[in-house]
Formats: C-alpha cells, sequence, structure tokens
C-alpha cells in the first residue's frame, strides 16, 4: 500500500521462534489502515500478528522506533 511504512519489532528480531510477529505501520492516510484491518491477516498467521499503527508524528512523540529498535522492512 502507498504511503505505509512497515517495521518489525519485538521477538521475533531476538529468536528464530518468535511468540508473536509485531509490525509498526506509520501512515499518512488513516483509510489505509483500515484497508489493512478489514484483510483481517491477523487471523491466518503463525505465530500471532500483532499490528500497532501511528503517524509519524505520533512515532516521533513517542520514540517508538528508538526504544523498541525497530527494524524497517519495507521502505517508504
Amino acid at each position: 500500500m502507498p504511503d505505509l511504512q512497515l517495521w518489525v519489532f519485538g521477538s521475533m528480531l531476538r529468536t528464530e521462534h518468535p511468540r508473536d510477529l509485531d509490525v509498526l505501520i506509520i501512515y499518512t492516510d488513516p483509510q489505509h489502515v483500515t484497508d489493512l484491518y478489514r484483510m483481517r491477516l491477523w487471523e491466518a498467521t503463525l505465530p500471532p500478528l500483532h499490528f500497532i499503527a501511528m503517524t509519524a508524528d505520533e512515532e516521533r512523540d513517542y520514540r517508538f522506533i528508538e526504544v523498541t529498535g525497530a527494524v524497517l522492512l519495507q521502505p517508504p
């Protein structure tokens, strides 16, 4: 999807067998997040898939990428 950045964080970066797959979505258009939600991707994944969605401003305010050590999965 356009205008989305996908970042991975959590146990999937530290172990070969993570308990879950944590993905941060940085978005500009909230409709893109809604479209992803409607795909219901988390229902078909093992280990479970967890999404967190933030705008770039929210991510900067929380310093989420820095604090979690997230790694860019899909470039802008």
